[in-house]
């Protein structure tokens, strides 16, 4: 088993869950996945990716984190 943790962009989010959703259709499974919506400070140099955090006081990119566990032959 593998633990997979990936940091998704907002707009590529959508596409993802898709794709597992696409898989789990043809059987090749995955367990215990979770989407959490974080703010990173300081990812990104280009100004159009960030927004300012209040809660943080400072400039932060949003993006969700995604956690999964699944077997060895599909981790790729």
């Amino acid at each position: 088993m593998k633990e997979i943790k990936a940091f998704i962009r907002q707009h590529r989010i959508a596409n993802v869950l898709q794709t597992l959703r696409d898989l789990k259709a043809a059987d090749i499974s995955y367990h215990n996945i979770t989407v959490s919506q974080v703010q990173r400070p300081l990812a990104s140099e280009d100004p159009a990716q960030q927004h300012y955090s209040l809660d943080l006081a400072e400039a932060v990119v949003s993006e969700y984190k995604l956690d999964l566990v699944c077997t060895d032959e599909v981790a790729d």
